[in-house]
């Protein structure tokens, strides 16, 4: 199912974040119970309102994951860490190409030559112009993102 939308907020359900090359719409959203939703707003825009959502600005977000982890380039984003909520580029954010992909919905993974599919657990398949080694690469940075920054590990580690 097709929809479009003012704008989007980011949610539990949200997979992926696409470009759009279209004179109306900047971004196609992947959501695992809306399906697909177009939108005006650029994905990078989605992800700023995202974490301003959060109490924090994009930039903020960013440089703590420099600061914090160290990456410096296509870092993964804490966008709502308190929802266990992040999602990590495929390119620099700056790059139009850019696809914003949430990495808990991911089920498994194909290799397709230089490129790679993911399926997600709603079945829904997605091909991405990167390679496996860059998409695992990704997906072990926002783990580690996700264990520096979510609440619950903190309440995990306290107790041990």
């Amino acid at each position: 199912m097709n929809m479009t939308q003012t704008n989007y907020q980011l949610s539990h359900t949200t997979m992926a974040i696409l470009p759009v090359s279209d004179e109306v719409y900047r971004a196609k959203i992947l959501d695992s119970e809306q399906g697909e939703i177009y939108v005006k707003e650029k994905p990078l825009t989605i992800i700023e309102n995202g974490c301003l959502e959060g109490g924090a600005t994009y930039t903020g977000r960013r440089q703590a994951m420099v600061k914090q982890l160290g990456f410096n380039q296509k870092s993964p984003i804490p966008i709502l860490p308190h929802l266990n909520l992040f999602a990590f580029p495929t390119v620099s954010p700056s790059q139009f190409s850019c696809i914003w992909i949430f990495p808990k919905h991911i089920k498994s993974k194909k290799a397709h030559g230089k490129h790679v599919q993911v399926a997600f657990y709603n079945n829904e398949k997605l091909m991405l112009p990167i390679s496996t080694y860059t998409l695992i690469r990704q997906v072990n940075r926002t783990s580690h993102c996700m264990t520096r920054f979510s609440p619950w590990v903190d309440d995990i580690l306290v107790r041990m």
